[in-house]
């Protein structure tokens, strides 16, 4: 697969409770991000966007409880970041994540990642 890749390695798939407006505006700091609608999985069952994240190397990012559970049964890959900040506008999404980008790339930095809450 031919996309960029940030510096730290750190490509994120937005889950498809989330915009795909997000990969866009954060290209700055994590290159090559996407999203579920973009990869044709709006409608996909959280195991197969699991399985595609996993393969494809990306960090799964998410409101959805889901994932985090399954990260607990199945372990990393791919790790998950669960943004409990709330329902908000894709400009707060974006904001929030940009906020917290040094977080993210040190947790993943880590041995053993497998989920990092934000609140």
């Amino acid at each position: 697969r031919d996309r960029p890749v940030s510096p730290g390695g750190v490509t994120l798939f937005f889950d498809h409770d989330l915009s795909y407006r997000p990969c866009d505006r954060l290209s700055d700091l994590f290159p090559g991000s996407t999203n579920a609608d973009r990869e044709g999985m709006a409608t996909a069952e959280d195991s197969a966007i699991w399985r595609f994240a996993a393969a494809e190397g990306y960090v799964i990012v998410t409101r959805d409880a889901d994932f985090p559970a399954m990260a607990a049964l199945l372990g990393s890959p791919p790790p998950v970041v669960w943004l409990r900040n709330g329902n908000s506008s894709t400009a707060t999404t974006e904001a929030f994540i940009r906020g917290r980008a040094v977080e993210i790339a040190e947790w993943l930095s880590q041995e053993g990642t497998t989920v990092l809450e934000l609140m």
